[in-house]
């Protein structure tokens, strides 16, 4: 009637309530039948004496609760689900959508717990340096050739922001023609360097596409975590 596998386990669980005399009690047993169909049963088991005392079999109760089981792997499911969409929504609203870059809210939002974390342990691998990035002559761009040619720019730009910070640094769009990098770990001049170094490739580079080509020239600050307490001052330094 049952399967050999849970005919063997059944079995041998009996056998030890029967030797140690320790009841077996709401044990969860899945049941698959040969039909495919999956049944739950709760069930405990106790041992059976008679009337001088000695042990001579179980007994038990058993209660389906396959329809519970259902409706647990509903929730569980339905849960899954929600995180899920949860999890895209805020990947979502923390992505800028034209350069894929992540954006202010979520500047701010890494930023501030890294203050947090300096703040607290004061520890060299915590400091941070924060670049503050601006296209100088986008607005021309996108008034001579239109939008799609300023979101070109501002996508090429990404690109070369992103080839030459570390794994470890982020970078973000902070706004229109704006960007920020956070540099972890390091001092202020070795992220000024860095910062130099994406001014002078993005400087040197002709954004073409089809017949349209435009240079651009970039405004550059760098300030680190130590000059200052809260964001919104280390941005303004």
């Amino acid at each position: 009637f049952y399967p050999n596998k849970f005919a063997e386990e059944t079995f041998a669980e009996e056998q030890e309530i029967i030797k140690t005399g320790v009841p077996l009690l709401d044990k969860e047993e899945k049941l698959i039948q040969p039909n495919k169909k999956t049944s739950w049963y709760k069930v405990s088991k106790y041992p059976l004496y008679n009337k001088e005392g000695e042990l001579v079999g179980i007994w038990g109760i058993s209660a389906n609760i396959t329809r519970q089981k259902n409706i647990e792997y509903q929730l569980e499911d339905a849960n899954t689900k929600l995180k899920e969409a949860k999890n895209l929504y805020q990947n979502q609203s923390e992505i800028d959508k034209t350069t894929g870059l992540k954006n202010n809210r979520r500047f701010y939002n890494d930023i501030s717990k890294a203050y947090a974390r300096y703040e607290y342990f004061q520890r060299s691998e915590d400091k941070f340096c924060i670049a503050f990035i601006d296209l100088d002559n986008f607005k021309g761009a996108n008034d001579l050739f239109g939008h799609p040619f300023g979101d070109f720019i501002l996508q090429q730009s990404a690109s070369m922001l992103e080839g030459v910070i570390r794994i470890s640094d982020d970078a973000y769009r902070y706004g229109g023609d704006e960007f920020l990098i956070t540099y972890k770990g390091i001092d202020l001049a070795q992220s000024r360097k860095t910062t130099t170094r994406i001014m002078k490739n993005i400087e040197k580079y002709t954004f073409k596409r089809e017949e349209q080509e435009y240079k651009i020239t970039i405004s550059a600050g760098v300030a680190c975590c130590s000059e200052t307490i809260g964001v919104d001052k280390l941005i303004k330094l």
